[in-house]
């Protein structure tokens, strides 16, 4: 349903008015407005009307019947109504509604239309939501001929979005899920001085862009801890890739996240809220006759993309067929093109419908791993390289080792570390859970005295980006895990060394 804009209709008030009804009088115009678009989602009509106006000036009557209503509420409660008058012209009526009926009556104020007219019935509005509801400067059409025209700056995880499937916006911002397509303007810029595009390219972030994100939870420890949860009067650019929440908690280096004035939940035909999830692959059935080397690290920036993409540089080299796939972690395209520049065809999570895996039920992102494995060997890869971001105690990635319907799967383990020390622990939290590493590598591949340290207590090869990226080096390592007739649980348990 359209938002009309504001008409004054001063000739409607046939007696002088002081300045201050005056202002009193635009101020009540301005939260009709406001207030239509902010509760557009949950009571929404068109009200058959027929308004009368009076010769000595005062109050024109308004009659009519609700024809047609989305109402999110139980019922049309009797008593006073807000109205907002369609064919350019506005106002504020006081309207009862009979119990139980979609019948009211009523005085409509400031409104000089003298012919029937389709209205928005909308509840009484307190004025702590009236003061809320004032960010809704702009109307709704053009909002959304904005998002059609690509006015609007679309993030990275939104990627596989049609943009014609939006016809309009909710501000039911309580009932937003991760997943959810927001709407809004940057307020003030902080942390995220850049928003990574859909088209796959950094933009620099200017005051009162209009940009297009995903409602996400994150857990980056060097970065920002944040829930999906979007509050009415700011939220929070969390990731860079475009996940909008709430900052629950930030590293001491992080400046404040920048802000996000949000506009509206983005809806469809159907008016449903549009979500990723609803754009992911078919999901598949993990498929067999296929070798899947997991990346694992001790931690968020360990090394572990520049790992998993170097290996899959080199096992393309040497002529296999490859795909490389990022399971768990938060929408971006650093790690998505790290892949794609290495030669090899890539997807992640955002492919299976998800904007982080933080916080996702661990069925969905086990479901999610099997369907970008399956979607991969149904394009001709015959090996997956799969990265499992953040470290091997963060929750989400831990319970996939432990999970025989993932781990089963592996032919091998590559895994990062920044340090010898962290390399000893990770390596021990994996020798713990059964598995055994083929190589290490990492940031600790910079520092030779700590790699030569890692090497001895592990005695575990330490391989750095060079040496993964040569198949002469490579292959001979991985040829007794690679090419065997069964795929599944080639990982090495310490009890059978």
């Amino acid at each position: 349903m359209q938002i009309f804009p504001f008409r004054r209709a001063d000739a409607a008030v046939e007696r002088a008015e002081t300045e201050e009804e005056a202002s009193e009088r635009e101020k009540g115009y301005r939260n009709t407005i406001a207030a239509a678009v902010w509760y557009r989602k949950f009571a929404r009509g068109a009200l058959s009307t027929d308004i009368r106006g009076r010769k000595d000036g005062s109050s024109p009557i308004l009659t009519g019947r609700l024809l047609k209503s989305n109402l999110r509420l139980p019922k049309i409660s009797p008593g006073s109504h807000e109205i907002l008058a369609g064919y350019g012209h506005t106002g504020v009526a006081n309207c009862n509604f009979e119990p139980n009926s979609r019948i009211g009556t009523g005085s409509i104020c400031h409104e000089t239309a003298r012919k029937p007219v389709s209205i928005l019935a909308l509840p009484s509005l307190p004025c702590k939501i009236l003061r809320q509801a004032r960010m809704f400067t702009m109307i709704t059409t053009d909002i959304l001929d904005q998002l059609q025209h690509r006015a609007a700056k679309w993030a990275f995880t939104t990627r596989r979005v049609n943009h014609a499937d939006v016809t309009g916006l909710s501000t039911a911002f309580a009932d937003a899920v991760a997943g959810d397509l927001l709407v809004g303007r940057i307020a003030g810029i902080g942390q995220h001085k850049n928003i990574q595009l859909a088209s796959g390219r950094g933009s620099e972030n200017y005051i009162d862009d209009l940009v297009v994100m995903c409602v996400g939870d994150r857990y980056a420890s060097d970065q920002f801890e944040g829930h999906a949860i979007i509050d009415a009067d700011g939220c929070d650019m969390i990731a860079g890739g475009g996940i909008v929440g709430r900052m629950v908690r930030a590293h001491e280096t992080m400046n404040k996240p920048t802000r996000i004035s949000p506009i509206g939940l983005l809806t469809n035909a159907a008016d449903e809220v549009i979500n990723i999830a609803a754009y992911g692959l078919p999901c598949r059935a993990m498929p067999r006759n296929i070798d899947i080397l997991a990346v694992f690290g001790t931690s968020m920036n360990a090394g572990k993309t520049t790992a998993a993409a170097s290996l899959a540089h080199g096992l393309r080299r040497a002529g296999y067929a490859v795909a490389g796939i990022k399971t768990t972690g938060t929408g971006a395209f650093g790690d998505f093109n790290a892949f794609g520049d290495a030669g090899v065809p890539v997807t992640d999570f955002v492919d299976a419908g998800m904007p982080t895996t933080y916080r996702m039920p661990l069925n969905r992102i086990t479901r999610g791993f099997h369907t970008l494995v399956a979607h991969a060997a149904e394009a001709g890869a015959k090996i997956m390289v799969v990265e499992f971001a953040d470290g091997v105690f963060q929750s989400e990635v831990r319970a996939l080792l432990a999970d025989p319907d993932v781990h089963n799967h592996f032919a091998g383990i590559l895994f990062a570390a920044g340090d010898s020390a962290g390399a000893v622990g990770g390596v021990s939290v994996l020798r713990a859970m059964g598995f055994e590493p083929f190589a290490l590598s990492g940031l600790i591949t910079r520092a030779p005295l700590a790699a030569a340290e890692a090497s001895e207590a592990l005695s575990v090869p330490v391989l750095a980006r060079n040496q993964l990226r040569d198949p002469q080096q490579i292959i001979p390592l991985l040829r007794p895990m690679l090419g065997l007739p069964s795929r599944s649980g080639h990982t090495v348990p310490i009890a059978a060394e």
